[in-house]
């Protein structure tokens, strides 16, 4: 689920705000069956605010917080909140869809 607005505090923080249908149906599940993920919730200084309950391997039917801390050595760039809001669209390159085999032939030592 994608959050359709952000609010940022007054302290540089940022509230995420998710259309209440969503966060209803969301919840309801998660308690129910306990395998829906997490929702990102917020922003604080350098660290991301996830709520939320299992995955589908590891189901758990409370609701948790964990606070994931950006590193841009590893995360690269972090994404500005209206990022987070519209995503931008990944363009189609060839060179990430272009497949191709290559057969060896060990015995005489050549490409076929």
């Amino acid at each position: 689920m994608t959050p359709h607005k952000y609010t940022q505090k007054e302290d540089g923080d940022i509230i995420f705000h998710h259309k209440y249908k969503e966060i209803k149906d969301f919840l309801e599940h998660g308690f129910r069956e306990g395998n829906n993920g997490w929702l990102l919730m917020g922003r604080e200084k350098n660290f991301s605010i996830f709520k939320g309950f299992g995955t589908i391997e590891a189901p758990y039917k409370h609701l948790r917080k964990i606070s994931v801390e950006h590193d841009p050595l590893w995360d690269g760039e972090i994404a500005s909140p209206e990022e987070v809001i519209n995503p931008p669209k990944e363009e189609y390159s060839s060179m990430t869809t272009k497949y191709s085999l290559l057969i060896w032939d060990a015995r005489e030592n050549k490409t076929i």
